[in-house]
């Protein structure tokens, strides 16, 4: 029996979207293996090679990592050295221990910097700097002005192949400072053929493959002392789910549960 995923709309900056829960997994590999080696047994699936991604994500911060210290991210993507998106991304959890993930795009439909929503970001909601920025276009003279500076770089070289029948795709990851990872991902809603899909990868993959449930921010950021532990974000959310909700964006916070429904 397929079991279908299921989707959610969330206000997201102002605007409601239709987000589709995907199904994902991920692996790491030893560092004796090599990317050509891994993609060789991927291609032995008949899966299409559809890409490669040179990816460059700069997370930037206060000098106390306070936006990644409240579960956050205020993230400037750069493909082959353009830049692709700007966007802030926040974990919620309620006090039933629902979670939610709210996004905002920084760029507007032109894809320039969207100053009038950084500022409000920035300024009223996360309160890190007192300084409006008025006329700039470039992303890392704004940041600066606001006292910001890189806190952790994800540098990225990503392989990409797809089954378009089973909606499965499957990325070769090499990061900067990271084994490779191999991630699996389900965008339709096929979920029996997923699971025969890993049941078979599994096999063919080294026994010495482990399975990955952190993200490759929260990899990194085990390497950077001023960022807290896994542990006590966990702690954290356990005692008290609402500890990273700050004063000015309850009552927005509130909202985006009450539209997550």
């Amino acid at each position: 029996m397929q079991r279908k995923l299921k989707s959610k709309s969330v206000r997201i900056g102002g605007e409601f979207i239709e987000k589709v829960l995907e199904m994902e997994q991920k692996f790491s590999f030893n560092e004796k293996w090599t990317v050509a080696e891994i993609e060789k047994i991927i291609e032995k699936f008949g899966l299409r090679r559809d890409g490669f991604e040179e990816l460059r994500d700069v997370y930037w911060d206060n000098e106390d990592c306070k936006i990644m210290n409240l579960k956050r991210g205020l993230r400037v993507r750069f493909l082959f050295g353009v830049l692709k998106s700007v966007e802030f991304k926040s974990l919620f959890v309620n006090a039933m221990g629902k979670r939610l993930i709210e996004e905002i795009s920084l760029l507007d439909e032109q894809q320039n910097i969207d100053l009038v929503k950084l500022n409000n970001l920035i300024v009223n909601r996360l309160q890190l700097s007192q300084t409006k920025v008025k006329n700039e276009n470039n992303i890392n003279n704004i940041l600066s002005n606001y006292g910001l500076s890189p806190c952790m770089i994800i540098s990225k070289k990503r392989s990409v192949f797809t089954d378009t029948k089973k909606n499965i795709t499957v990325t070769v990851d090499l990061v900067e400072n990271l084994p490779p990872h191999l991630e699996v991902e389900l965008v339709g809603d096929d979920y029996d053929a997923y699971q025969e899909f890993i049941v078979q990868l599994k096999k063919t993959l080294p026994d010495d493959l482990r399975e990955v449930k952190l993200g490759y921010n929260d990899l990194l950021a085990q390497k950077n002392p001023k960022i807290l532990p896994l542990e006590v974000f966990l702690h954290r959310f356990e005692h008290d789910p609402e500890w990273n909700v700050l004063e000015s964006e309850k009552k927005l916070v509130q909202e985006l549960f009450t539209l997550s429904h």
